[in-house]
């Protein structure tokens, strides 16, 4: 074991810079391939030796397979990376390469809403969210932006940005009646944590679904791009990592999602209250009203999901 562990850290070596292996664990860490320049001597792309899992705490890249890594920065150390992590040679070369995830960028010419002076579109994206209750310290808050590029004019950008200040996602909500309401960057949802950056893992966690539902809660909200939470997900396991004690705030429709994303937490070790948004979601809700509903959570235990289930019984049914 120690030999291969070894052979690993010499090849990430000769790869990519000189690295260290983290105290008490058999992980390695080196300067990530995929950062931008000035930020490739961080020593932040973390590995996990045993598996070949790997993500970099600056820029978000990550992945299952090492092996891709290799294939994109390092290919002539690719064939002894796959001998030394026990590639399955029926990957192709191009299905590597899709497997790497990438951090996005915001448009060149994007700039924060608070900041754009004399636009007319800047202006009605200001109107659209004052009407939807955001005041001028949540678009400050929310580092909301727009940009003049055509697929992100007349939206409202809500950037996100890791512990460390990197853009790792953004959804766009368009200001103007269309089919297409949302434009969101191309990263994979399960690798986001939505602005980590504004986080403390110590104190109670919101989990709520969208953005502007994160915006009418309290500080310390994470919104889970969508309804669910997959045990798998970063923000699952970095909430699993702290026992971070959690709130579970999704609307209505959601409710059987609530109590299976309650279990798994639960399981998990962390404290878990929960309560069901009833009527309109918490983005369409003054924040008093937010506050007020927040307020009547409880705690959530097995005995909570097992009277869940009996309510969902039809009348005649069996248990």
């Amino acid at each position: 074991m120690g030999l291969e562990i070894s052979k690993k850290t010499a090849l990430f070596e000769a790869a990519f810079g000189q690295g260290y292996m983290e105290t008490g664990k058999v992980n390695f860490h080196v300067s990530c391939p995929s950062c931008k320049d000035g930020r490739k001597n961080k020593k932040k792309l973390y590995i996990e030796l045993a598996t070949g899992w790997y993500h970099c705490w600056v820029c978000g890249t990550s992945g299952k397979n090492i092996n891709f890594l290799f294939r994109k920065f390092a290919k002539n150390y690719a064939p002894r990376c796959a001998q030394l992590f026990h590639e399955d040679r029926s990957y192709t070369d191009q299905h590597a390469l899709e497997e790497i995830i990438l951090p996005p960028e915001l448009p060149e010419d994007s700039v924060l809403l608070m900041s754009a002076k004399n636009d007319p579109d800047a202006n009605d994206v200001k109107r659209y969210l004052k009407a939807r209750g955001l005041t001028k310290m949540d678009m400050y808050r929310w580092r909301i932006c727009v940009s003049n590029e055509f697929k992100f004019r007349r939206k409202a950008i809500f950037p996100s940005f890791t512990a460390s200040g990197q853009l790792n996602y953004y959804t766009a909500r368009c200001i103007d009646e269309t089919k297409f309401k949302y434009k969101n960057a191309d990263v994979p949802k399960r690798t986001v944590i939505f602005n980590e950056f504004d986080i403390n893992w110590d104190e109670p966690i919101i989990l709520v679904e969208g953005v502007f539902d994160a915006v009418k809660c309290p500080e310390n909200t994470i919104p889970v791009l969508g309804s669910s939470l997959a045990s798998a997900s970063n923000l699952f396991m970095r909430l699993k990592q702290h026992e971070s004690t959690v709130i579970v705030a999704f609307d209505e429709d959601a409710e059987s999602r609530i109590h299976d994303v309650c279990r798994r937490l639960s399981l998990a070790g962390c404290p878990v209250y929960n309560l069901t948004i009833k009527g309109n979601d918490l983005g369409s809700r003054t924040k008093t009203d937010v506050r007020d509903i927040l307020a009547a959570t409880k705690r959530w235990t097995p005995t909570s999901f097992l009277n869940h289930k009996i309510s969902k019984i039809k009348s005649g049914s069996i248990l």
